[in-house]
């Protein structure tokens, strides 16, 4: 009898620590979880705020080809212009770079603007 009391001991301690340790890798596992999910996270809040200073350049650089007055975006953004003059463009048209700027980062996109169409401030 005394021989599966002992059988009966040692199981016992080897379910114990098969459990501890699967209760280890749950928790690593979880734990991985949680830090890629925040990563993805801001990755994804990252790439947003950059469509968004896309689309604030594009929408910029739209108004400036059609003449209509350019919306300065919100209070996080400021939108710049900088006239470069370059003998490729066409007649009465010059290049124009729009720089949208944050705290974090910088978009730029040139294009093609009719002279006529430009901000004084950027005419000069």
């Amino acid at each position: 009898m005394p021989t599966s009391f002992q059988n009966s001991n040692s199981r016992r301690g080897f379910f114990l620590g098969d459990a501890i340790l699967g209760l280890a890798i749950l928790g690593m596992i979880s734990a991985t979880m949680i830090a890629t999910w925040h990563q993805q996270h801001m990755t994804l809040a990252s790439l947003a705020e950059q469509r968004e200073m896309v689309r604030q350049a594009e929408g910029a650089l739209t108004s400036l080809q059609a003449g209509v007055a350019v919306s300065q975006g919100d209070d996080r953004m400021t939108i710049n212009f900088t006239v470069h003059d370059d003998e490729s463009a066409p007649d009465r048209y010059v290049w124009v770079r729009v720089t949208v700027e944050t705290k974090r980062r910088t978009v730029e996109l040139a294009g093609i603007v009719p002279q006529a169409n430009l901000p004084r401030e950027a005419r000069e």
